[in-house]
């Protein structure tokens, strides 16, 4: 799960990427404001939406998701394209940030949890900076091969579909158990 934290880098690169198409600084905080709305907005339907389907399903779909919104910081170099991609991404975050809380508390005993959350907190810093650096070597050869501040997405691209292929294989190898309280309904 921390490898999908090499995707996440830091939204410093989006506000980079803005400014170079020509955005002014001063509408960059309204973006990160619009994408914490949209967050916050949407985790509580995502959460209902997960318990009522599967949080495998929008984790799933939000990895994907992640994907197309880097495609879309590369391919729609305009004001629109920031806005959306910046959209996209707090529907992304409202799609697998408690859905991945949820899915490391399922995989744990009631007795690992606090030791779990803890290793999946150091894993996912370390995964975080790393991915950090990396974003920031490949914007950089990005820049010097005139095609703009794109690296750090065509890496993301890369990483959040790694991340999708490997939870894939987790919930082949790890099957759901059966959610009693779906069968109520």
């Amino acid at each position: 799960v921390s490898i999908l934290y090499l995707a996440r880098f830091s939204e410093s690169f989006v506000i980079l990427r803005a400014k170079s198409l020509g955005m002014q600084l001063s509408t960059i905080p309204i973006l990160a404001t619009v994408n914490l709305l949209v967050q916050s907005c949407l985790t509580y339907p995502m959460g209902y939406l997960a318990d009522k389907v599967s949080s495998r399903v929008i984790l799933g779909l939000g990895l994907l998701l992640l994907v197309f919104t880097n495609f879309v910081f590369i391919l729609v170099p305009n004001t629109p394209g920031i806005v959306l991609g910046f959209c996209m991404m707090g529907v992304h975050m409202a799609m697998t940030q408690a859905n991945l809380k949820s899915l490391i508390s399922s995989s744990l005993s009631s007795t690992q949890r606090g030791s779990g959350f803890a290793l999946f907190s150091v894993l996912s810093g370390v995964t975080l900076a790393i991915g950090n650096i990396v974003a920031g070597l490949l914007n950089d050869i990005s820049v010097k091969r005139n095609m703009g501040m794109v690296g750090c997405f065509f890496g993301g691209a890369v990483w959040s579909s790694l991340a999708l292929v490997l939870l894939n294989i987790y919930f082949i190898a790890f099957p759901a158990k059966e959610n009693p309280t779906l069968k109520q309904s």
